[in-house]
């Protein structure tokens, strides 16, 4: 289970190496991103930038970096620790919460939510989706309204099915691994846990179980 099995890390991303399953990824990734600020890997927005924003209307927090070419929209709100890359769109009324890590070209549309995740470039969550404690592979898109459930109403430890093997992550609050080039239908949920191979595709309306699937998985409901 480890990154490489759902995700194509190469040198340009350091910080993804050794750190054994690929949900130590979300457990690693407040260290991750005080590593880049600390590190000059990314930058916080200058004090001029930082006010052209709030004349239009996007909230900043004071630990923000973000890529050229980026689009922000009016009305989006934008928390401490929170890194975005270049050419990446941000939606009216979107909300991002650190510590959170989006890579080149990925998109956040209008009304989404997404809290303590990665987006690994070219990542899309277009229309009205939350992603909680979830890795989002290059290329996948999520459908409008997906969303990933990061925590068990028990509080208890989340774990997942490899066939009839249970693994447990160690962690209370996990959504889901969806891996590079996956595509997810409209309005479809995923379990605390659950892990898509790459090139995956889910239809609409599916609630995807807390299993590890293979790549080339195709659900349906």
């Amino acid at each position: 289970m480890r990154p490489e099995l759902f995700f194509d890390l190469d040198e340009t991303l350091p910080l993804f190496y050794r750190v054994g399953p690929v949900w130590e990824l979300v457990r690693g990734l407040p260290r991750f991103v005080e590593h880049s600020f600390a590190l000059g890997m990314a930058k916080k927005i200058s004090p001029a930038l930082r006010l052209a924003y709030y004349f239009r209307r996007v909230y900043l927090g004071r630990k923000v970096a973000i890529g050229a070419g980026t689009v922000i929209f009016p009305g989006a709100y934008i928390g401490e620790g929170v890194i975005i890359g270049r050419n990446c769109r941000i939606g009216q009324n979107a909300t991002l919460r650190g510590p959170l890590i989006l890579f080149d070209d990925c998109v956040v549309g209008p009304a989404g939510e997404v809290v303590h995740s990665i987006f690994f470039p070219g990542a899309r969550a277009a229309h009205k989706n939350f992603i909680g404690d979830s890795l989002i592979g290059s290329r996948a898109n999520l459908g409008a309204g997906s969303e990933t459930a990061n925590w068990k109403l028990d509080g208890s430890e989340i774990g997942f099915w490899v066939g009839e093997e249970r693994v447990q992550t160690g962690l209370t609050k996990f959504g889901a691994v969806i891996g590079d080039g996956s595509s997810i239908g409209g309005n479809s949920v995923f379990q605390p846990g659950a892990l898509l191979g790459k090139n995956s595709r889910v239809g609409p309306l599916v609630a995807v179980p807390n299993r590890y699937f293979p790549d080339g998985t195709v659900l349906k409901s």
